[in-house]
């Protein structure tokens, strides 16, 4: 077995004795493919393409087996998908399942116009908690804080957040077996020196190579560019430098189109009807020929470089991993970090646009840090020492208004909670939104005041009480959580704000979060149009235009 670091020492002595075989030459550990396949089954889709191949056949014998299926299978299933729609076919429980004049909550959620209001009307009514059926899986809000201490305290082997992940858009069983074990590894392995000084060597070259294409004066999507650039930095270090020269064009843009599509209505309602619909299939097929192709390359010239991204880390501590399970890694660590990422910019943008005196407060203290221009060696342990008061504070006020509506965690094991009996493949879930929204914990809840997070001792307060949490999905889907907001704070952030003016199209364009495409922290449902210009040309055209100008008088001309 190759030396893996002492992350996997570490992470093998955790381990409970029995759990790896050991002979006289000592302890064998491989990964197993955590990411088991279900037998794959026709969802909607298929099954109605077929149905309608026999139907418009005009042999009798077609007719009467397409009849015959549907009297005897179709109509049957319609009537199941029906109960499990209403939780009808479980026995009745504490918990309320949420419904909503005569469709389930599940449904009525995303076609919502305002589902924050909906959803915290529901943990108003129902303190202990809601479920909404999916399919055959329940997913199960706790709402409230107590909901949120109870599941934060739920120990590594019954519950997953990859689990949640994988079931609910992947359809995907998670062996519980090494869970513990390989979150733990991969956790410390992404937070290595060597992988983090290649972040924040690469994030500003990724950064300023994605602004390069922007051109003057024309506008674009703010929380497009900000997802672009998260997807990238993502990408970069999930596949490895080389990878990503190669096939970033070709895996950005279905990345982008995958995140957005996930959490669509559409995709909600099949996945309230089917057991097969997913809520996105986010397996990137373009992501899968690349990894495929990696590893044929690696059969024939294995690669002797140290390895600094997820992909060939897994490789090397699995080489039985399948192509599938890597990709099916790669998706859980690029797309449970992407909206987090990606949106936290995005809002920390909207607002230091919309308020100019606390970007020039902001702009400011970065140059008093050092960080304006950006130092081309940067190291994580002085970069988190820095002190950012004024823009920790508005990176943690965005956290805490468009906090997630939901944050989902998958049973690996059958759990009471609150009395109330969870199962495995059950996703569990917490609202984060319907706690920092409240005015029990916060004064003025739906106003933005980045004041309130400028104590630092107030915000460690906030999060071990539960009632403050950020970037939690970066922990289980090992991008440690003081990296992300690092990245943001350290290096996306100081070369946005000082090194580009950006200014909304419409100078009195107002947000407001949508629920509908993300799991994670909230988007936009309309275009936040900006145009970004060189700060220092800005500056040149704002003292020119405001130059007195000089008046030249022409001279008359002389008569002869």
């Amino acid at each position: 077995m190759p030396d893996l670091g002492p992350e996997f020492a570490r992470a093998v002595r955790s381990m409970p004795k029995g759990v790896f075989k050991e002979d006289e030459k000592g302890i064998h550990v491989d990964f197993m493919d955590l990411f088991r396949k279900q037998p794959q089954v026709a969802g909607p889709g298929e099954i109605m393409e077929l149905a309608n191949i026999i139907a418009s056949n005009d042999d009798p014998v077609s007719l009467a087996l397409f009849w015959g299926a549907v009297l005897l299978i179709g109509v049957p299933l319609i009537l199941g998908m029906i109960m499990i729609m209403f939780g009808l076919h479980r026995k009745p429980k504490n918990l309320v399942p949420a419904t909503s004049s005569i469709l389930p909550f599940g449904v009525t959620l995303w076609y919502s116009r305002d589902p924050l209001g909906l959803v915290l009307a529901q943990t108003k009514k129902h303190l202990r908690g809601f479920t909404i059926p999916i399919g055959f899986t329940e997913f199960t809000v706790f709402g409230g804080l107590k909901g949120q201490k109870e599941i934060a305290a739920l120990p590594e082997e019954k519950a997953s957040y990859a689990h949640g992940f994988k079931v609910f858009h992947e359809n995907v069983l998670v062996s519980g077996g090494l869970k513990k074990f390989h979150d733990e590894f991969l956790r410390a392995v992404m937070t290595r020196p060597e992988i983090l000084a290649k972040v924040y060597e690469a994030a500003p070259r990724i950064l300023r190579a994605r602004l390069e294409n922007v051109k003057v004066d024309e506008p674009v999507d703010l929380f497009q560019l900000s997802g672009d650039i998260a997807a990238r930095i993502l990408l970069f270090l999930a596949i490895g430098e080389r990878l990503y020269d190669e096939n970033d064009d070709d895996i950005i843009p279905s990345i982008l189109a995958a995140d957005r599509a996930a959490m669509t209505p559409s995709q909600w309602y099949l996945r309230s009807w089917s057991p097969t619909a997913n809520a996105g299939r986010i397996a990137c097929r373009n992501l899968g020929i690349v990894v495929v192709e990696e590893l044929e390359l690696i059969k024939e010239k294995p690669i002797s470089d140290p390895h600094l991204d997820l992909l060939h880390i897994l490789h090397e501590a699995s080489p039985k991993l399948s192509a599938e399970g890597l990709v099916s890694h790669i998706n859980l660590f690029v797309f449970g970090n992407f909206s987090d990422l990606a949106n936290t910019v995005a809002w920390t943008l909207y607002h230091l646009i919309k308020d100019p005196s606390l970007k020039q407060r902001t702009v400011v203290e970065l140059k008093q840090q050092g960080l304006v221009p950006l130092p081309e060696s940067l190291s994580h342990d002085v970069l988190v020492a820095k002190r950012l008061p004024i823009l920790t504070s508005v990176v943690k006020e965005v956290g805490r208004l468009y906090s997630p509506l939901f944050q989902t965690t998958g049973l690996l094991k059958k759990q009471s909670i609150n009395n109330y009996d969870v199962y495995f493949c059950d996703i569990v879930a917490t609202s984060p939104a319907s706690i920092t929204l409240s005015e029990k914990f916060y004064d003025n809840p739906t106003e933005f005041d980045p004041s309130r997070f400028l104590d630092a001792e107030a915000i460690e307060k906030l999060v071990a009480s539960k009632k403050y949490v950020q970037f939690h999905n970066a922990k289980h889907a090992w991008f440690d959580p003081v990296v992300a907001e690092t990245v943001i704070k350290a290096v996306i952030l100081p070369v946005l704000v000082a090194q580009y003016d950006i200014r909304f199209v419409d100078s009195k364009l107002t947000l407001k979060p949508s629920y509908h495409f993300s799991m994670s922290t909230p988007s936009v449902a309309t275009p936040a149009l900006v145009t970004l210009l060189d700060a220092s040309k800005a500056a040149e055209a704002s003292s020119a235009a405001h130059s007195p100008k000089t008046s030249s008088k022409k001279t008359p001309k002389k008569s002869k």
